[in-house]
């Protein structure tokens, strides 16, 4: 009998041992299973903010898949592709960076590497167009066409024209803000990307007749992306000439425009310096219709006269061409 019941006993605590073992076997498996299930769920939340380009959403569920699972290298290639596209180039670069300590996986490295050197080209670029914008704040223009001139703006140009990214806005696309387009540089108000309201336009040209390096500001009132309205242009010598001197301003041209293109009456205030060394100066009034200089008379050799005041006759080769406006600034008609 005692056998009996020590024999029944020894059963029972087997039994129970054998239900520990199996326990412990299938806890650790089931909670794993589970693990696996909440990241899995983290990671497809993750993927569909990403295609959704809900970048700050896919951050946070990257970032509780990596605290999930902090081996699996996926999670953190994914939230660094969310970083990015927020533009967070540092905090992508710090995500890699924990991903590789973790996983040891060599691409999270690799790619780490390459977006060190992206944002270092961004870093780079940020503080050109920060250096532009300032000096257009503080109404340096002298500093201004010097840079435009500088071999950095002009890559500058040639890249983003190749890649179409031109206009280029700093801070932004709205309110007070400066404006890089391949025309010139504009400082004024913009809407969504568009010139509206006052602003002002810099270029230079190479040549202006005869005087080498001429740089232009336009004044005046924009809209729609062109000057619409009252608005005066300035053109200052760049480097001295027989007839200005450095930094004079030997033009300025006053009246009203049309999608950039001169339409009205305008005045034209100029000065230079004669073949005896003397300074003149002399303002002229004459009409442009949309473009074109309204003809008051044909002279025998050919030449179309705009203007003739005080004995003094202004004519022009090309009266036909609609080319009398804002250079660079003109709306392109068909």
């Amino acid at each position: 009998m005692k056998k009996k019941k020590w024999m029944i006993a020894a059963v029972a605590v087997l039994v129970l041992i054998l239900a520990g073992i199996v326990a412990a076997i299938a806890i650790p498996a089931i909670k794993q299973k589970n693990l696996e299930k909440r990241f899995a769920e983290q990671m497809d939340l993750g993927n569909r903010y990403l295609l959704e380009q809900d970048y700050e959403a896919a951050v946070l569920a990257f970032g509780k898949a990596i605290e999930i699972d902090p081996r699996q290298a996926e999670s953190y290639r994914k939230m660094a592709e969310a970083y990015v596209g927020l533009g967070d180039y540092g905090n992508a670069i710090l995500t890699l960076e924990k991903g590789y300590e973790f996983t040891g996986e060599e691409s999270l490295n690799e790619w780490k590497v390459q977006l060190e050197e992206e944002k270092a080209e961004r870093d780079k670029r940020e503080a050109f167009l920060k250096f532009i914008y300032e000096t257009c704040q503080g109404s340096d223009e002298d500093s201004l066409f010097e840079i435009m001139v500088s071999d950095e703006y002009k890559q500058f140009i040639r890249e983003n024209m190749q890649e179409n990214k031109l206009p280029v806005f700093y801070p932004e696309n709205q309110g007070q803000a400066m404006g890089i387009y391949e025309g010139g540089v504009y400082w004024g108000e913009l809407k969504d990307g568009i010139r509206q309201g006052k602003g002002s336009w810099y270029t230079r040209a190479g040549n202006h007749g005869y005087i080498s390096n001429t740089k232009t500001r336009f004044t005046g009132r924009w809209e729609d992306d062109y000057p619409n309205g009252p608005g005066e242009q300035v053109s200052t010598c760049w480097n001295a000439s027989p007839f200005q001197a450095e930094g004079e301003e030997y033009q300025v041209k006053s009246g009203n425009y049309r999608d950039g293109y001169a339409d009205g009456e305008f005045t034209e205030y100029s000065t230079f310096t004669d073949i005896e060394g003397r300074f003149r100066e002399h303002t002229i009034h004459y009409k442009v219709n949309y473009g074109v200089y309204e003809i008051i008379r044909v002279e025998e050799d050919g030449h179309h006269v705009i203007a003739d005041e005080d004995g003094i006759t202004f004519t022009t080769k090309k009266p036909g061409g609609r080319t009398v406006g804002v250079s660079g600034a003109k709306k392109k008609l068909d």
